[in-house]
């Protein structure tokens, strides 16, 4: 380990190569060394016994993954890592920030197929029960999470103003969170993205409403919130009307309001039909269906919002 007395250190080193050892795994378990001590015992273990050296970095400091790239830097081949981190007491080196940090900061290209990193994340989760933190590097959840407005501006204009690499490397993706934070180019991103449409006076309502929203309750909006105070302001919140028809005129009424409705359901129950049309089109359906003969009565119900 790495608080062995350096002469027995290499004492066992030289038997292990003695008997046919092809390398050597140099143990940090309570995380004794720093990025500094860990360059230097690598680099003076390498020059004196000659032989691959491995390095096995516990996380008691935040140090597992700076460790183990320091370790590298002085010639270390292989690296001791476990997925999402997760090990003894605090942990060992994550895989996913070793793997990244490999490739993107020492630019050293590798056969990793790191788009099914999020994948193997979440099913290591799923098996040992160990969450992810929010704020984890690499898969946590925020790593790819945009408020601020003009973080948000700067990542819709070019990606790399606030992203370190396409989020898609890693199996994960982009997400605009929509509150008090916000701004303009967020709001119309968000819209974008749900392809609804609004002019520059509606993107400025939605935009007062969710910041409102977000401030009286200390906390962002889902996207569901977000849609139904966008929905209601622009009118397309989904709206369902429904329809009772005399049952002697059925077939032709059916006929008729298929002529200017485009999603509409037959029913079995106290009503014969449900119609699904926006709040901007609600009138213009209503009126229509008033000047079919066959229709008995309709009711309107607005949708507020998924549970």
């Amino acid at each position: 380990g790495t608080r062995t007395n350096y002469e027995f250190l290499l004492k066992f080193a030289e038997a292990g190569k003695a008997a046919g050892g092809d390398r050597m795994r140099v143990c940090d378990t309570v995380a004794a060394l720093n990025p500094q001590a860990s360059y230097y015992l690598i680099d003076k273990l390498i020059k004196d016994i000659k032989i691959p050296i491995e390095i096995h970095a516990h996380n008691d400091y935040g140090l597992a993954v700076a460790n183990s790239f320091a370790a590298c830097a002085a010639g270390a081949e292989y690296v001791s890592t476990t997925v999402n981190g997760i090990g003894e007491r605090a942990g060992n080196a994550s895989l996913e920030q070793i793997i990244m940090g490999l490739k993107m900061l020492y630019k050293c290209e590798n056969n990793y197929t790191t788009e099914y990193l999020m994948d193997l994340s979440k099913f290591v989760v799923k098996a040992s029960g160990m969450k992810v933190s929010k704020n984890y590097p690499i898969i946590g959840e925020n790593m790819f999470r945009h408020e601020s407005g003009i973080h948000t501006h700067g990542v819709i204009a070019f990606p790399y103003t606030y992203e370190t690499f396409d989020p898609e490397l890693v199996g994960n993706k982009r997400v605009l969170v929509i509150g008090k934070m916000s701004g303009r180019h967020a709001i119309q991103a968000k819209l974008e993205e749900y392809n609804l449409e609004a002019n520059e006076q509606s993107v400025k309502k939605i935009l007062a409403e969710v910041k409102a929203v977000a401030e009286s309750r200390k906390s962002a909006l889902t996207d569901d919130e977000f849609l139904g105070i966008a929905r209601s302001i622009i009118g397309a919140e989904k709206v369902y009307i429904m329809v009772k028809i005399d049952s002697r005129l059925r077939t032709k009424v059916y006929e008729e309001i298929t002529n200017f409705v485009e999603t509409a359901y037959r029913v079995s129950g106290d009503v014969d039909l449900i119609i699904e049309t926006t709040g901007k089109r609600l009138d213009v359906v209503l009126d229509n269906l008033s000047k079919i003969k066959g229709v008995r009565s309709t009711k309107t119900h607005a949708l507020i919002r998924k549970l």
